[in-house]
């Protein structure tokens, strides 16, 4: 009965944090960098993820706030801002992965003018956690935003 226990909560943990981690992603703020060359502020590798998303409610949720996810020793964390947080411990392995719109995933997406058509998660737990990940796939929003020009001073869209 306790093992029973032990496992539906470690499923439920899993459940929360991919449900955080698609309402982040889906939520992305696909701004461009004002440079020659558009890159969306939107940047991985296998190991990591940063990028902009509406910042809480409870910051007042008019901005767009600096997201990263990542390992850090046996976590997965997740900043914002650079306040960081657990999501999860025990954690041996994190990857990350890219959908091209030609097809085809990629280890890193780095300066791009375009977001991802979707982002693949992978997470591994230390032999014997009861835990399972299932792959976890998210489709970041594009908006009609997607072509402003970010400004951090008036923090929303330029010349929209």
């Amino acid at each position: 009965w306790e093992r029973s226990t032990q496992v539906a909560d470690a499923g439920e943990t899993v459940g929360a944090v991919q449900s955080l981690l698609r309402s982040e992603i889906e939520r992305t703020c696909p701004r461009l960098l004002p440079q020659t060359t558009p890159m969306v502020v939107f940047a991985g590798d296998a190991a990591t993820l940063a990028f902009l998303a509406p910042s809480p409610a409870a910051q007042g949720g008019r901005s767009c706030a600096k997201i990263a996810l990542g390992r850090r020793g046996e976590a997965l964390t997740f900043s914002i801002n650079g306040a960081r947080a657990t999501l999860l411990d025990g954690v041996r392995g994190v990857e990350f992965a890219y959908l091209g719109e030609t097809g085809g995933w990629r280890d890193a997406w780095l300066a791009q003018g375009t977001l991802p058509a979707l982002v693949r998660v992978r997470v591994r737990f230390r032999p014997g956690d009861p835990r399972v990940w299932p792959e976890l796939f998210v489709a970041p929003r594009i908006s009609a935003e997607a072509d402003c020009t970010y400004d951090p001073v008036l923090k929303s869209c330029r010349g929209s």
